[in-house]
């Protein structure tokens, strides 16, 4: 049939049965005029010709008309041609040719069950052309053979040579049988002065070659300009001499960055995903050669289609996020294949857009929406990566950067694999954190963020390998309030003390550390150890190294944030740590170490090394309302885990990212020093600013602090059944003395050390332990009981505090307080901790009286400014032993020299009372 006449409308016929027998190129529609022709919703089937001179196309398209061919379906055709020429790019069999320079809409025909035959080397395709106008789209083609008996024979569904201003879009190409044929889903197959334009189609080969290579989509000796996008090129065909690509070039010398880009390649073999300059080359190699920048958007993901034997080639929509919303817009194709919406801004690879149904591979994250990691149109597959994801999660550079920041409870986030492509960011908001169950990838960069506060800063754990590439790092940020002290580390391999040395400012000299071999002359004043700091710089402009694992003290008269930035450290890390003896050893072996991790420490872990220091970290903690030390005293020891960790002053098991703290070296260490190992093993996550409190049960502890004006300090008495009456390093810590208006309390050891903790053994009857002060500035003060524990302790047993400066002895209890009045200074004189059995009362309520040991004390409690009186003492014979005249003095201690019971008899005012006491 042919038709030349302008408006021609041709639908709904069937040509069948036709065998063509003359030696001329031969179509079975031939459409040819200038005008406008539909040719649309026609069968073509069962045709054949035999004669191997002959061309055979279903429909031929010419000259310079607008016409429409659409919807047709051309079935059943078979050729014995042997005509191997490319006569403007007519083929020896084709269903469709497209030539001259008219504007043909090809779309919605269906070509199948194509065969040719012959003794040549000829060449079978769905679609050919030599028209630059020409447009295919949405059509389908499947099912041919090429049965010729010579070598190169081709399979082709869609063979191009002129097409420029026209695009391939939406087709299905599905090809390949068991034979020697090379099929390919798309040629380009001669030069031209042209673009070459396909987008959105869905191609897959298939079948056991005995012969030649293979391809998706093969450009052969071409010099034109491509831009190929959005398109899958699967090459599941395997065997024969040749190789199987997805996609395949000879000359690649106009392939530039634009040419390709958002494509899925998958080959069943990985190494040859592409034919790149006559070399297969894998999936990596072929995006990195052709310039696809937005690697994130091209995959190698396998496609499942829907029915390949049909040509379906819907992708399953359970098995398919590496195909969804990864698709770079295109103005001209704004619909798939069943006419459905494209995403204006993220299409979907292939000829159907679609939603996923469930989620398969990895995680990859687009960020179209926001920053927002838990809003799932920010995911290429539309499901979010949520606690216990083992697939790995790749963050892509896009146009918002992936932020972690997930409400309590969800303040941990647990995955496998991560990847951050080259200029892609991951963060994690302050008070949450990351674990890595397996490997981390960085091209891009992963940022731990910081509050404006001094609150948390985000923690990452990671338990696999870290690996970077080119610029990758990870960037550590930490708050420092201004006008405080700090003691701060680095968790990096690499950083200099010009991270704390510039401010906001300008420069800032005050960065510094501890030189424990400094001798202070035996002072047992803590406040003499200041001048034990030492600069931790080299002056303005020429900053030094900083020690990964190292601490150093910090201040800023300006708030900021550092950042420490590079690799971190993911391994064991070794400081040296060392012990010279000045002849005072509470104030010599202080080491500063510090948190070379970007996640806390947590010192009750048993990995710990801890044979060469005492079992105690020492913490400097300064914000707005505190200036003082604070003291975690762990578990382990000799107990074995068995007894409860001690915390003061708000000190903690967990030491946060970027801390300082200081640790005793034993004296065994010696100046020589030795290794003290901060173990990988040890890396926890935890949120608190500084320090958090324990919740350990304690049950034989005496805590009490010193308030004044709201600044407090705190000290504790405990007993334990392995401890002793000297310093001992499992289970006590010294006193460091804050130099801060903070007021200071401590225990007092009989070899005159100050302790914060003192761990004791347990006793029967009596035990008398001093209590020391410092006060900042005279004035009021309380001592206030905030733990008062006694559960292994005879039931007779009862504290008290003697105030000797006031001659008071008052029974103390959880939360009873204490208040006095003190001028300025250290007072390790004015109390004792007393615990004792009470007197037995006979009489009277005004006068205490109590023995403890060889001592009786006596307190009247009165409202008489002046009073005066007796005190006498018998023995059960009635013999007064003891005799002290008491006026005006509340509180009095008399020593008995002789074990027994007595009657303390006392007159005060006229008014007598009576008590049995025993003195041992």
């Amino acid at each position: 049939m042919e038709t030349t006449t302008n408006g021609q409308n041709i639908k709904f016929n069937v040509f069948e049965n036709v065998t063509i027998t003359g030696a001329n190129n031969s179509a079975i529609a031939y459409i040819n005029s200038a005008g406008t022709c539909t040719f649309s919703v026609n069968t073509l089937q069962n045709v054949n010709t035999s004669n191997p001179l002959n061309t055979l196309a279903g429909i031929e398209v010419l000259n310079i008309g607008n016409h429409i061919i659409s919807q047709n379906t051309l079935l059943n055709f078979t050729s014995a041609s042997e005509n191997t020429a490319f006569n403007t790019g007519l083929l020896a069999l084709q269903g469709i040719h497209a030539r001259d320079n008219g504007v043909f809409a090809i779309s919605e025909n269906h070509i199948t069950d194509f065969t040719l035959s012959g003794n040549a080397a000829t060449h079978l395709a769905g679609f050919s052309e030599a028209a630059p106008n020409a447009v295919f789209s949405s059509n389908r083609i499947w099912s041919f053979k090429n049965n010729s008996s010579l070598s190169g024979k081709t399979v082709n569904g869609i063979v191009l040579t002129k097409l420029n201003n026209g695009y391939l879009a939406n087709n299905q190409i599905a090809l390949g049988e068991n034979d020697d044929a090379e099929y390919r889903g798309i040629w380009f197959a001669t030069d031209d002065i042209a673009t070459r334009k396909v987008y959105f189609n869905s191609i897959n080969i298939a079948g056991n070659a005995t012969g030649s290579n293979s391809y998706a989509m093969f450009g052969d000796n071409v010099e034109v300009q491509f831009s190929i996008k959005n398109n899958i090129f699967a090459n599941r065909r395997s065997g024969g001499a040749g190789k199987h690509y997805a996609i395949g070039f000879n000359e690649i010398a106009n392939i530039s960055e634009n040419s390709l880009n958002a494509n899925a390649y998958y080959t069943t073999d990985l190494a040859t995903c592409g034919l790149w300059n006559n070399s297969a080359v894998t999936f990596e190699t072929w995006i990195a050669n052709s310039g696809e920048k937005r690697l994130e958007l091209s995959t190698k993901q396998e496609p499942i289609f829907s029915n390949v034997a049909i040509c379906d080639l819907h992708l399953n929509t359970a098995n398919a996020c590496g195909f969804n919303a990864t698709g770079i817009p295109i103005a001209s194709i704004t619909t798939d294949i069943d006419g459905d919406t494209r995403h204006a801004l993220r299409p979907d690879l292939g000829v159907d857009e679609f939603t996923p149904t469930a989620h398969v591979g990895k995680y990859v994250w687009r960020g179209w929406e926001t920053e927002n990691w838990d809003n799932n149109l920010n995911w290429q597959c539309e499901f979010v990566p949520e606690i216990g994801t083992v697939e790995l999660v790749q963050i892509s550079a896009t146009r918002f950067s992936a932020f972690i920041n997930r409400p309590s409870p969800y303040t941990t986030l647990v995955l496998n694999q991560v990847e951050i492509l080259e200029d892609a960011q991951l963060s994690v908001a302050a008070n949450n954190s990351l674990t890595l169950n397996g490997d981390l990838h960085i091209a891009g960069t992963l940022t731990l963020k910081s509050p404006a506060n001094s609150g948390a800063t985000a923690t990452l754990l990671d338990n696999g390998n870290i690996t970077y590439q080119g610029t990758g790092k990870v960037e550590v940020e930490r708050f420092i309030p201004r006008v405080e002290w700090h003691y701060v580390s680095i968790p990096t391999t690499t950083e200099s003390s010009e991270l704390f040395t510039s401010s906001p400012n300008g420069w800032n000299p005050n960065f510094l550390k501890y030189n424990e071999a400094f001798d202070g002359n035996g002072s047992a004043n803590w406040t003499d150890y200041a001048k034990a700091w030492e600069h931790a710089h080299n002056g303005n402009g020429s900053p030094q190294a900083i020690v990964p694992g190292a601490g150093y003290a910090n201040f800023d008269n300006g708030y900021k944030t550092v950042t420490a930035s590079g690799f971190v450290n993911n391994t064991n890390v070794d400081v040296p740590i060392y012990f010279t003896d000045n002849d005072l050893n509470s104030k010599d072996g202080w080491n500063l170490v510090g948190n070379p991790f970007p996640s806390a420490l947590d010192w009750d872990n048993p990995l710990w090394d801890k044979s060469n220091i005492d079992n105690t970290v020492y913490f400097w903690n300064q914000d707005a309302s505190i200036s003082n030390y604070s003291y975690y005293n762990g578990t382990g020891g000799t107990e074995g885990g068995n007894v409860s960790p001690l915390t003061l002053n708000n000190g903690s098991r967990y030491i946060p990212v970027m801390q300082g703290f200081f640790v005793h070296a034993k004296s065994t260490v010696g100046a020589g020093g030795a290794n003290f190992t901060l173990p990988n093993s040890a890396r926890v996550h935890s949120t608190q600013t500084f320090w958090k409190k324990t919740t350990a049960k304690h049950d034989n502890l005496l805590k009490i602090n010193i308030e004044k004006d709201g600044m407090t300090d705190e000290t504790a008495l405990r007993f334990l059944p392995n401890a002793v009456n000297e310093f001992d390093s499992d289970f006590d810590a010294y006193k460091m003395i804050a130099d801060s208006k903070v007021p200071q309390i401590y225990t007092i050891t009989n070899d005159k050390i100050n302790l914060a903790i003192n761990s004791l053994p347990f006793f029967t009857e009596y035990l008398a332990v001093p209590l020391g002060f410092n006060a900042k500035e005279e004035g009021n003060y309380n001592i206030n009981i905030l733990e008062l524990s006694r559960y292994d302790l005879p039931s007779d047993i009862f504290v008290y505090l003697e105030d000797k400066e006031l001659q008071e002895m008052t029974e103390i209890n959880k939360n009873d307080v204490y208040p006095f009045y003190a001028k300025t200074g250290f007072n390790n004189e004015r109390f004792v901790i007393h615990f004792m059995k009470k007197a037995i009362e006979v009489e009277g309520f005004d006068i205490e009286i109590y023995a403890a040991e060889s001592d009786v004390f006596v307190q009247v409690k009165t409202n008489e400014i002046e009073f005066d009186g007796t005190v006498k003492i018998y023995n059960l014979l009635g013999v007064l032993v003891q005799e002290v005249t008491i006026q005006n003095i509340p509180y009095i201690r008399i020593p008995v020299s002789e074990q027994g019971i007595y009657i303390v008899s006392t007159q005060v005012n006229g008014q007598t009372e009576s008590k049995k006491v025993f003195i041992k």
